[in-house]
């Protein structure tokens, strides 16, 4: 079952109050979605559904590209708002997915090994927006292996 449907997209992108083709915008959700899927190539315990819709919703709740802590909060309403009508997730994934979405815009790594790949797709990124990758702030082995790598 594809849970990206063109009928969620349509709904995101009439919903996003900012430039599409922004520094937040389509791109942006698209690169976090396949990095969240990358991960969960290599880490069979990270669960693909939440990866890949955090990707696409994670930054719905924006309106400015500058720092901004409550858009999480507007993307974690947002999956509840959905589940049901756009997708169809279990009450666990849907828990996991919102609090993903609400605490990824701080500076916290998770144990949990589907919210941090979720927030690492993010922080993977920083760089098109001239932030450097703190590793301190990366939650997968994955993800710190890749930036740490010498040759790549």
């Amino acid at each position: 079952m594809q849970i990206i449907t063109n009928k969620l997209l349509s709904f995101l992108l009439d919903e996003f109050k900012m430039d599409w083709n922004g520094i937040h915008g389509l791109n942006h959700w698209l690169k976090v979605h396949d990095n969240g899927l990358w991960i969960a190539s290599l880490d069979n315990r990270v669960n693909t559904t939440i990866v890949a819709l955090f990707g696409i919703l994670h930054d719905i709740g924006r309106t400015t590209d500058d720092k901004e802590l409550e858009h999480g909060s507007k993307a974690s309403r947002m999956v509840e708002k959905l589940n049901g009508d756009f997708f169809t997730i279990s009450e666990e994934e849907s828990r996991i997915l919102s609090y993903a979405c609400l605490m990824h815009p701080y500076p916290m790594v998770s144990f949990d090994p589907t919210v941090g790949a979720c927030w690492d797709a993010d922080r993977l990124e920083l760089p098109r927006a001239g932030i450097e990758i703190n590793t301190r702030y990366i939650s997968t082995l994955v993800v710190k292996d890749f930036i740490t790598c010498p040759v790549r």
